[in-house]
Parts: C-alpha cells; sequence; structure tokens
C-alpha cells in the first residue's frame, strides 16, 4: 500500500485505523470495515490537508472507496491512484488558496476584535462574560451594575466579506457589526459627540496592514505590500503556525466541558505536540488544559468538568487515547 504512486508514503496509527500520508501531504485513511452492507472491504477515505481544511464543495479531499482486500495489493494500489490520489492532487491547489484567503480574512476579522477588547480593557469597571460565535464577539459587563458611566457593551463578531467579494450580492454592501451599548444617562450627551466626530473624521477606506483581509496577496487593493509585513507573534502568524505541516508536530485533541449547571459542550483543537524532553504532564497542564472552557459562566455554573483526549497524533502515536482532567 506504500507504492501507490511515485511518491514514497509513510504510514502511521489513527483512532480509525491506519494513516497513508505522502510526501507531498496527500494522505489516505485506511480501514477494514466491520459491520454493515461493506462488513470485510478496505474502506480508504481521504483525509482533508491542513493546507486545505475545511474547503466547501471540495470534494475530492474527502472521497472515499471501498475494495476488496483479496485483491492483488498492486491492483488496489492502482485503483486508489485513479480513484482518489489524482482527484484528490487536482483539486488540493484551489482548495489551499481558498483556505490561505479564509485564514487571511478570519484574522483581519479577529484582529478588529481584539484591538476593540484591548481598547475597552483599560476601563477598570468592566469585566469580560465570556465570548460567542465562531469568531469570538466581546462581551464586557460592569463589575458592579448600576454604579458606572458604562453599565455593558456588547460588540457582534465583525464581518469584512465585503472587502474580499465586491460586485456580488451579498457581499455588495458592507455587513455593519452591531453593537449593544448599556450606559447612563448622563454619558450620552458626550456619547452622541464621540459618535458625531467619528462619523464625520474617520476614514472607513484606510485598513491597517494588519487588519487587511488580503494577507494571503503580495499585492492588495489596499496598498499594502505584504511581502515585506513581517507579524510574527500576530494573528495570521497564529493561524498558519496552528495548522501548518511539518516544523512543529501538531495534534488533535478533543475537548469535553462540563458545567454543574448542566451547560455542555464538546470541540476539537489542533496544538503543539510537547516538546523534546517536555514532559507529559507537563504538557497538558501548561499547554492543553487552557484549551479547556468554553466562556459559560452562569450562577449555577461554578463548578465545571474538563476533559482532553488525544485522538490524532500522525506523529506521535505515543500520545493517542492519553487524557487528562481537571475541575474548576
Amino acid at each position: 500500500m506504500t507504492a501507490i504512486d511515485e511518491h514514497p508514503w509513510a504510514t502511521s496509527t489513527h483512532p480509525s485505523g491506519m494513516l497513508l500520508t505522502a510526501t507531498d501531504g496527500a494522505a489516505l485513511r485506511v480501514r477494514i470495515a466491520r459491520h454493515g452492507p461493506e462488513s470485510g472491504r478496505l474502506l480508504v477515505v481521504c483525509e482533508p490537508p491542513p493546507d486545505a481544511r475545511d474547503v466547501p464543495g471540495a470534494d475530492a479531499l474527502r472521497a472515499r472507496a471501498t475494495v476488496d482486500p483479496t485483491r492483488p495489493t498492486a491492483r488496489i494500489a492502482a485503483d486508489l491512484h485513479r480513484r482518489l490520489v489524482t482527484p484528490y492532487r487536482h483539486a488540493r491547489p484551489a482548495a489551499r488558496d481558498w483556505r490561505r484567503a479564509a485564514d487571511a480574512l478570519a484574522a483581519a476579522e479577529q484582529a478588529i476584535l481584539a484591538e476593540v477588547r484591548s481598547n475597552l480593557s483599560g476601563l477598570p469597571t468592566l469585566v469580560s462574560r465570556g465570548e460567542h460565535g465562531d469568531r469570538g464577539a466581546l462581551r464586557l459587563c460592569s463589575d458592579h451594575p448600576h454604579t458606572g458611566p458604562i453599565d455593558s457593551v456588547q460588540v457582534v463578531e465583525p464581518s469584512l466579506r465585503h472587502e474580499i467579494r465586491p460586485g456580488q450580492f451579498d457581499a455588495q454592501f458592507p455587513s455593519y457589526t452591531e453593537v449593544r451599548l448599556r450606559v447612563h444617562p448622563r454619558l450620552l450627551p458626550d456619547l452622541s459627540r464621540a459618535l458625531a466626530v467619528l462619523g464625520w473624521a474617520s476614514d472607513i477606506t484606510s485598513v491597517p496592514a494588519h487588519q487587511c483581509p488580503h494577507a494571503h496577496e503580495p499585492q492588495c487593493r489596499h496598498g499594502h505590500d505584504h511581502t515585506d509585513h513581517r507579524d510574527p507573534e500576530g494573528l495570521i502568524g497564529r493561524l498558519a503556525r496552528k495548522h501548518e505541516v511539518g516544523g512543529a508536530d501538531m495534534i488533535t485533541v478533543r475537548v469535553e466541558n462540563t458545567y454543574s449547571c448542566g451547560h455542555e459542550s464538546e470541540y476539537a483543537a489542533v496544538i503543539r505536540a510537547p516538546h523534546v524532553g517536555e514532559s507529559v504532564e507537563g504538557w497538558f497542564d501548561d499547554v492543553v488544559q487552557p484549551e479547556t472552557g468554553d466562556g459559560h459562566a452562569c450562577g449555577p455554573s461554578e463548578h465545571a468538568h474538563y476533559e482532553a483526549l488525544v485522538t490524532v497524533a500522525p506523529r506521535r502515536p505515543d500520545l493517542l487515547g492519553q487524557s487528562r482532567t481537571w475541575e474548576g
């Protein structure tokens, strides 16, 4: 099975069977069906590459095939190459471009929200009440309600899709962001005055480089030269490193959060594997534990149970199935 084509293929363990990975990043998940009409047959499923993950319409990156395991190995390899690997490699460049554009858009939107969070964090009377939504809407409330000039601020996640899809019906107009405020009546004159000044003087066509949704393009319509832009610790860098192939080993951890009020959540987190010489216990506490918790907060949810389980570790099979729990 490792001789599907001219590319060398490596094997590794997978929670649901075996993983075949080529040097160019193509990956196939292989297992024997145990139940149903396909019982006893070999199931082969394309594993979406990290640099082209979650691309809508890229069916070739998620295609599957069943083969008779009693056939000659060379015939199986040729069949998989024709049915899965060739369409996979054909679809991957366009899917990779889509993914890079989507990551750049997400990074720009998160940069706006991060600046809002940084600006409002200087208000000593406001505390965070959790984040909601795919990219995290900001919600701050007064630590002592009904005492200060600002009682609460809530910002819905911003959208910049209109800047990357000009001319399309659903993107020709800006997607305005909803901001909800609860303020003391005495603050209204100053608040309205500040909004009036911003409305007259702000240039919404001026886009900072770190908030540009075209960071994947060397030259963009906003006039930035992204080949000279360096942001090693910024949002774009973190998004790229989180899903990079090569370099630091990346693994997937399933996180389950259970709160005493009955609220539960589950999601997958992609994080780095332990460094050489780093203890697994310390890695769980220092790297994995901060990924737990979904920000849920209510009176009856003061106690929570968090569990993390390693589900995918292509280069660290020793970590597969290891788990830790925390109480909070």
